[in-house]
């Protein structure tokens, strides 16, 4: 910074030492001939770094010339490289969930494809069994309508549908599956009550000796068809005469436990329930004889089939929507996970800094390990394609020149040359010059600056080069 200042400090010593130079030579110069003096200006740019840093290196000096995209300086981007290590693997990550859930895809619409064509197959055999169930049905549904009114019943056969026998067969089937239920519970409490465990046990074996008896008894009834072997006969003869007395053993057993009021109760409740029995397996054998036609069990059986199917389809459907669901998502991330990792790039890039355009490095504010804020000017370049010169024009003579005029340059550097220049700016109001003189004398004097710029210097001419401009006035 110490050197910028005692730079700044030259350069406005020497501009204003020219500056009275210039309104001295304006005020001696004749009326055909109109000259001043300024200073060689560039445009200044300051670099400074998007991304803040560690420097690790600068390549350029004050005063050094630079070309267009070289390096300037570099900072420490180790954290950023990890970062972009850990970028790129969320990358490779998302594509792989991707490349899954596309996987997914083609196994879901395999299974909703196979599933469609289950509700198809499942479609057909409903017709198939519709179309025997219809065909059986049909002599005894053509029956009904030309057969004789039958007993009790003051209406037709053809009278009721089949939906609504159908459904008075199943509630009567239904309450004598609750009676069955009840006779059974009776028997049980009664047996709870007579005798307990001891009666329950040799209500079992009872049980078991009759099963036990009926098995012998048939094996004894085909040994007397039979013609088996003296050993074999002897040998069922056995059994079957085993099975008789333990059946009466049971028997007994069972009947020395009870009273004769107990005796008669226990024959009654199971009377009851044998009753009850039959009537539950007559009212369900009615209720299978109406399911015929549309009614059939078999054509029910396709129909839940078909529905089981179409289920399935919804299934199918539904996993697609959801594979679909994760698809998006994964794109979504994949999408996420490179613009990360272009991000780190970019920031990779940035911690590397070029010259914008070719010029002279005019300010160094930055060394090697400081660490350099975003924002922060670390050089100060000026370009030198376009140069300009600032002069200023006596009040009296500015309306001499016009915007795009010619002038000739000149610098003590290269006497005898000169550099083509053209005005490209006129200020719009007066000024007192030299700026920097308070007395009232010199403040009555009014000047006009008048920029122009030197398109072309070979790059001979440098910025703070003192300058003389001749202007190529019109006769």
């Amino acid at each position: 910074m110490g050197i910028l200042r005692k730079s700044l400090a030259l350069t406005l010593t020497v501009f204003i030492a020219l500056t009275a130079g210039a309104c001295d030579a304006i005020n001696n110069e004749s009326e055909n001939q109109l000259s001043a003096s300024g200073i060689v200006e560039a445009q200044e740019v300051a670099i400074a770094s998007e991304l803040g840093g560690t420097v690790l290196s600068v390549h350029v000096e004050e005063g050094d010339s630079v070309e267009e995209d070289d390096v300037l300086l570099i900072l420490d981007d180790s954290m950023l490289r990890v970062q972009s290590d850990q970028a790129a693997a969320a990358v490779e990550s998302a594509l792989a969930a991707l490349e899954s859930a596309q996987v997914g895809k083609a196994s879901a619409l395999a299974l909703l494809e196979a599933a469609h064509a289950q509700v198809e197959m499942a479609a057909i055999q409903v017709e198939m069994e519709l179309a025997v169930a219809r065909a059986t049905y049909r002599s005894e549904r053509v029956g009904s309508w030309s057969g004789t009114l039958p007993d009790l019943f003051n209406f037709p056969e053809w009278y009721f549908e089949g939906a609504e026998e159908i459904a008075a067969a199943q509630l009567l089937m239904e309450e004598a599956e609750q009676n069955l239920a009840q006779e059974r519970t009776q028997v049980q409490e009664l047996l709870d009550d007579i005798g307990g465990k001891e009666l329950l046990e040799a209500d079992d074996r009872l049980v078991e000796a009759r099963a036990a008896f009926q098995i012998a008894d048939e094996l004894w009834k085909r040994l007397a068809v039979g013609d088996e072997g003296q050993d074999i006969r002897n040998r069922i003869r056995e059994i079957h005469d085993q099975a008789i007395d333990d059946l009466k053993d049971a028997q007994d057993a069972f009947e020395d436990l009870l009273t004769k009021d107990e005796t008669e109760n226990l024959l009654e409740a199971r009377s009851n329930l044998a009753v009850a029995q039959e009537h539950f397996q007559i009212a369900q054998e009615y209720y299978q004889s109406l399911l015929k036609g549309e009614y059939d069990l078999r054509v029910q059986a396709a129909q839940l089939a078909l529905v089981q199917a179409e289920a399935g389809v919804a299934q199918g459907e539904a996993t697609l929507a959801q594979v679909m669901s994760q698809i998006q998502s994964a794109e979504h991330a994949v999408v996420q996970a490179q613009a990360m990792l272009a991000l780190v790039d970019l920031q990779l890039e940035k911690m590397t800094i070029l010259a914008p355009a070719s010029g002279v490095v005019l300010i160094r504010s930055i060394e090697r390990g400081e660490v350099l804020a975003p924002g922060l000017a670390a050089l100060t370049l000026g370009f030198l394609e376009e140069l300009h010169i600032t002069v200023y024009v006596p009040e009296d003579r500015y309306g001499e020149i016009m915007l795009g005029d010619q002038a000739q340059v000149s610098v003590d550097s290269f006497p005898g040359e000169t550099f083509d220049a053209v005005v490209v700016r006129i200020a719009d109001r007066a000024e007192f010059t030299p700026r920097n003189v308070q007395t009232e004398e010199d403040r009555r004097t009014t000047v006009y600056a008048v920029e122009l710029m030197v398109a072309k210097s070979l790059g001979k001419l440098k910025p703070g080069m003192p300058a003389d401009v001749v202007f190529e006035l019109a006769e």
